[in-house]
């Protein structure tokens, strides 16, 4: 019961916004019971309350334990996602889109392929400031997220109006403009 009761425990801090301790009880479990069905959550979920507290780094250590240990965890597309979005809050886009893109080679049809499209399109984005073909790599990865099946009108919507950002930032203004269009009519 020791390691059920430590994820409980841990998960309560987490809940309270506790998360120094969440993430001190989330390490303990992985470390004392490695062997456990928990210990890849605990190390997602150390690794999301290091991120809690903007302690980035800290929670790209435990999505990479996760990885390292847990080559098949269920939770491995979720860690490297968080871990995707812990590089881009420090500023490591071309590492973000690293981790956005194993997840769409992983999972290509799941919904966090989508998000993970989406959010990689907007690293492209990024780092377009310092080079403009990016902008172009960042349509494709946009368009890539349009023709997917399953994408809900918000977001595509969302993602309309960035490739209309794109064009833009490329002095395509009539492509922009119909992006921008797109938008407003449908």
């Amino acid at each position: 019961w020791a390691p059920d009761v430590l994820f409980w425990l841990a998960e309560y801090h987490f809940n309270q916004g506790n998360h120094i301790e969440a993430q001190r009880v989330f390490a303990e479990l992985a470390a004392k019971y490695p062997g456990q069905n928990l210990a890849d959550d605990a190390l997602y979920w150390a690794g999301r309350s290091a991120a809690a507290r903007h302690e980035y780094l800290e929670s790209i250590e435990f999505y990479n334990k996760l990885a390292a240990q847990f080559p098949d965890s269920p939770k491995l597309l979720e860690a490297r996602f968080a871990q995707g979005d812990a590089l881009s809050e420090l500023g490591q886009f071309a590492g973000a889109i690293l981790a956005f893109e194993e997840i769409i080679k992983k999972a290509p049809s799941s919904y966090l392929a989508d998000l993970a499209r989406g959010r990689k399109g907007d690293c492209q984005f990024t780092l377009g400031s310092d080079d403009p073909s990016r902008y172009s790599e960042a349509i494709q990865t946009y368009s890539a997220l349009l023709a997917q099946l399953n994408i809900t009108p918000e977001l595509a919507w969302q993602v309309e109006y960035k490739i209309g950002r794109c064009e833009e930032k490329l002095k395509n203004k009539d492509k922009a403009l119909d992006h921008y269009l797109s938008v407003c009519y449908d």
